[in-house]
């Protein structure tokens, strides 16, 4: 006797980390992680039980990448650091959108990590370089790797992750 898996389901292999780290801020944060995934469900196209044990492609689609995170076991690569840096703020906003509002209330002698205004910024030089992240975050385009490191070290201070642990930088 076979069992069948119900329609609504869906199939996704994540790495073990991740789930943990999930289910860490599922608890701490109520269910604000739960309706952000009941809410991705929705937007995702959902594939037949048949594919969805398929095999990766064995080419990568992200090719020359200079540099390489991990956040809660996903590898995040990308070309500048202002990429990679955008890209873990666009994982954050489905799964603890608060997070990233607490962070853009911080801010160093010159700028802040992340904001909702271009001009917000970059406080004493505006017309310095941003950039907008997918989920509408601008984050400044001049920063270096120790510019990174002590934004992500705070971001992860402001979300009760682990530097090293559950966010890697460099990878």
């Amino acid at each position: 006797m076979k069992a069948g898996i119900p329609e609504a389901t869906i199939l996704v292999r994540l790495p073990r980390p991740l789930i943990e780290a999930l289910l860490s801020l599922h608890s701490s944060l109520s269910d604000d992680v739960a309706l952000a995934l009941v809410r991705g469900k929705t937007r995702l196209q959902i594939s037949s039980p048949e594919t969805a044990d398929c095999p990766k492609p064995a080419i990568s689609c992200v090719a020359n990448d200079a540099y390489k995170a991990e956040f809660l076991g996903a590898l995040v690569e990308a070309r500048t650091l202002p990429e990679i840096f955008a890209t873990i703020i666009d994982m954050t906003e489905g799964i603890a959108p608060e997070v990233l509002t607490a962070l853009a209330d911080v801010r160093t002698r010159e700028r802040r990590y992340i904001a909702r205004k271009r001009e917000d910024v970059h406080l004493s030089s505006p017309h310095l370089p941003t950039m907008k992240s997918t989920s509408g975050w601008w984050i400044s385009k001049c920063i270096s790797k120790d510019d990174l490191t002590r934004a992500l070290r705070e971001f992860c201070r402001l979300s009760g992750l682990t530097f090293g642990k559950d966010l890697k930088f460099p990878a």
